[in-house]
């Protein structure tokens, strides 16, 4: 990590039809205390019983874990996955990003607010929290991270992220 990376995307590039189309990302940020706070919404087919297909209502369980550790547990935590409170899935790769002067608030209340809102494939699935937990801790910079109208997928979202890509 260099100094002033403040931002983790992370990615599996598989776990979605176990092929490399869909894939899914999660999200992180280093709070003032320097630990970081990271999550993803990692809706599991068991989440979607008794809901229209592909679909989780806002306020049922949509499979939303965050954490807040350091940031070498972090890492190990998403290369392991199987962690019951998440995170279940391992990831493969990720992203360090840098934004000065952050909003640390707005970013803690974005993610909060992420447990609560249902899951949608379409505009509501896991790269669509990461865009509206990320632009929250960014000051609303709607350009810093990728357009998920522009990159249905979330594997194309995470390739065209202006970053060097690292593995787990």
């Amino acid at each position: 990590m260099q100094k002033g990376e403040n931002i983790i995307i992370f990615q599996n590039r598989t776990v979605t039809l176990n092929n490399d189309l869909l894939g899914h990302s999660g999200w992180g940020f280093k709070l003032a205390d320097g630990s970081w706070l990271f999550g993803s919404k990692e809706a599991t087919p068991d989440l979607f019983k008794g809901h229209f297909p592909g679909t989780i209502p806002n306020g049922a369980p949509n499979g939303v874990f965050i954490k807040r550790v350091d940031f070498q547990t972090m890492i190990h935590l998403l290369s392991k996955g199987g962690q019951s409170n998440g995170p279940i899935f391992n990831y493969h790769e990720y992203k360090l990003l840098s934004f000065p002067n952050p909003d640390e608030n707005a970013g803690v209340a974005a993610a909060k607010k992420s447990k609560n809102e249902g899951y949608g494939v379409i505009g509501n699935n896991c790269m669509d929290s990461v865009y509206r937990i990320i632009t929250a801790y960014v000051r609303g910079d709607g350009n810093f991270l990728p357009w998920p109208s522009t990159h249905p997928f979330p594997n194309h979202f995470f390739d065209d992220i202006k970053a060097t890509k690292m593995k787990f």
